[in-house]
């Protein structure tokens, strides 16, 4: 039965709704994992939003906009702990107790890839990559895992061998937007190419090396590579002027999403 406190609360609600939704949208798209989750994530937001509502009022609510990016956060926290810990407990004990090829279909190619680059590793190292790499694990899931510091870890993953995945970009602005909606993550090689002399004149790469280098944790454990150029305002690990570059067919052409990237700087080795 309808009362009217209860009709104050749905009239607040749905005008908070109406107020923040566009927005609420565009900063979940931005913060979820995957675009398909972004529908859930935000009814589960305004569903507990509404239940706060119901349950303890709106008076003491200064900014509601504040509040549900609030709720959002601690959604998103529960949302992908929830998927973590079920696809962790399926995949641990098969991962660290069997060697890749005992695996199956696709994931068997995915860790038979990884591991054909890093069997010449430390035996952690080796586990560090095939969870990181092969089961998409993050550091601090892996940290616990292989009972490592979080700092020991990316020391393995990251400056033991620059050995990263690549995302290969056709333009410099795809690139930006990617790392700028944090569709880029530590251990990835950002390649642009068709940026080289014949591709679109030879641009200077400065925004996307300003890009990640205002991300520090990027800045610090990922590439770019590409066949445009740089100057001396570029920072981090930056390699450019790759020839032939990719609109006469270069190398940097055939690269493909996934693919492993070793970098070995003192061999000059790409």
């Amino acid at each position: 039965m309808d009362t009217p406190e209860r009709a104050e609360h749905i009239a607040y609600f749905d005008r908070v709704y109406d107020e923040t939704y566009e927005d609420m949208l565009r900063y979940t798209l931005v913060k979820a994992r995957r675009a398909e989750d972004v529908e859930d994530l935000l009814q589960c937001t305004y569903a507990r939003f509404y239940e706060r509502i119901c349950r303890r009022g709106h008076t003491d609510i200064e900014s509601a906009r504040a509040y549900l990016v609030t709720l959002l956060h601690r959604e998103l926290a529960r949302y992908y702990r929830f998927y973590a810990n079920r696809r962790e407990a399926a995949l641990r004990e098969e991962l660290l107790a069997a060697p890749a090829a005992e695996t199956s279909g696709d994931t068997a190619l995915m860790l038979d890839e990884v591991w054909d680059c890093v069997h010449e590793m430390p035996p952690l190292t080796q586990k560090a990559f095939l969870l990181y790499y092969g089961f998409d694990q993050p550091v601090a899931r892996i940290a616990r895992t292989l009972a490592l510091s979080e700092t020991a870890v990316k020391n393995r993953l990251y400056r033991a061998r620059a050995l990263l995945r690549a995302r290969p970009f056709d333009c410099e602005e795809d690139a930006i937007s990617a790392i700028l909606t944090h569709k880029i993550r530590p251990g990835d090689a950002v390649f642009i190419r068709y940026e080289g002399p014949k591709g679109s004149g030879m641009p200077e790469m400065f925004y996307t090396t300003e890009a990640i280098s205002s991300d520090p944790e990027l800045a610090a454990s990922i590439a770019l590579i590409t066949d445009g150029r740089f100057s001396g305002a570029s920072k981090g690990p930056a390699i450019g002027h790759v020839s032939p570059e990719a609109a006469q067919g270069g190398p940097i052409a055939l690269v493909e999403e996934g693919d492993l990237i070793s970098i070995d700087v003192e061999a000059r080795k790409l």
